[in-house]
């Protein structure tokens, strides 16, 4: 009797020991997998913000300042001129003169909006999937 109880004790401690490890080795994967998405959307993140940085509130197409969120942008910049970004199986691409561009990989979606009240500013959320969801919110003053 006090043999079966040392065993059961034993298997206790043995799947409770194996279940943290588990546990452990699930959560290690997920902050790997959440640093490559870190890297991804720092791509999106400095391509972006860079190219916004050289357009005029009148050359945004596709955002008019209604409020509602947009998937994709087009503008016009002063050195590279006319751009546009969207989302496309998984991918972030960035086309200029009807060429596209890889920008980012893992990217589910880009919404960007423009408000009434505020026309210069844009509110721009990209969300990155791969097993695990990471989301940035950018605020963006363009130039009138």
């Amino acid at each position: 009797m006090k043999t079966i109880k040392i065993i059961y004790a034993g298997l206790f401690i043995f799947f409770i020991s194996a279940g943290l490890f588990f546990f452990k080795l699930k959560s290690q994967e997920k902050v790997r997998q959440k640093a490559v998405l870190a890297g991804e959307m720092w791509k999106v993140q400095s391509n972006l913000m860079l190219d916004l940085r050289q357009a005029h509130e009148n050359s945004i197409r596709g955002v008019p300042p209604d409020g509602l969120w947009h998937r994709r942008i087009g503008f016009s910049s002063a050195r590279q001129g006319t751009l546009e970004y969207m989302v496309s199986q998984g991918s972030l691409f960035r086309i200029q003169k009807g060429k596209p561009l890889l920008v980012s990989d893992h990217i589910e979606d880009l919404l960007i909006r423009r408000q009434k009240a505020t026309p210069d500013m844009l509110e721009v959320q990209v969300v990155a999937r791969k097993n695990v969801t990471l989301t940035s919110n950018l605020k963006i003053r363009i130039q009138q």
